[in-house]
């Protein structure tokens, strides 16, 4: 008896336990247990497949954050994205003020109106190293280097050039084919229109930068006659 007694207590207290843990895997259920999440399962429902539009734009996971057209939208001009850094058609804009010449705000570059050619030729230094324009250009692969005396007129000025005055002299010696004037650097001070023999260094294939180039130029020259 006392066998068959403890049997139907355990009986008892097995179906308690089930009773208040509520059935699984398909038992009637007393509380129905919730579906497992589509995100675990995989299972979307119909809605959440065709339009996941409530996760985020399907077009652009970073909507809300900017503008959809243009990720940058307010922070420049869509057409130009340094707008607002520099003009748009000069990227180099405020940083010089002649457009045409990088350099323009490295000096402050002053040309004097250029004068025409006089009518009559300069007299050609006398001193053993002068020469005429026209030689200076005829034999400048042989004198480059080489210390030169040049008599000429002062036809165009540009002065302040990074610390150099740039003057143009012409003595009438050039033909119709060649330079007519020699292009001569100098510190010193000249005026449109005087007559000088200055004395320097003959360089020649100078680039200069801005677009000038000279083939012949005599640079660091002084006064030595008139």
């Amino acid at each position: 008896m006392k066998f068959i007694h403890l049997l139907a207590v355990i009986g008892i207290s097995a179906g308690l336990a089930v009773a208040t843990r509520g059935p699984r895997h398909g038992l009637a259920a007393v509380d129905a247990v919730p579906d497992d999440p589509p995100w675990l399962t995989g299972a979307w429902s119909s809605e959440t497949e065709a339009d996941p539009a409530h996760v985020h734009d399907s077009d652009d996971p970073h909507a809300a954050l900017y503008a959809s057209g243009d990720p940058h939208a307010g922070g420049y001009d869509a057409d130009d994205p340094h707008a607002g850094l520099h003009g748009a058609d000069d990227p180099h804009a405020g940083l010089y003020d002649d457009a045409d010449d990088p350099h323009a705000a490295v000096y402050p570059a002053v040309e004097a109106a250029a004068l025409a050619a006089p009518s009559a030729p300069v007299a050609p230094s006398r001193a053993q190293n002068g020469r005429t324009v026209a030689r200076i250009f005829a034999e400048r692969q042989r004198d480059a280097g080489q210390t030169l005396r040049v008599r000429g007129t002062v036809i165009k000025l540009t002065e302040g050039v990074l610390g150099k005055n740039y003057l143009h002299l012409w003595d009438g010696s050039a033909s119709a084919e060649g330079p007519a004037d020699l292009t001569v650097t100098s510190v010193e001070v000249f005026e449109i229109g005087e007559t000088v023999e200055v004395e320097g260094q003959l360089a020649i294939d100078q680039d200069v930068g801005a677009g000038y180039r000279y083939d012949a130029l005599l640079t660091d020259a002084h006064r030595v006659g008139s």
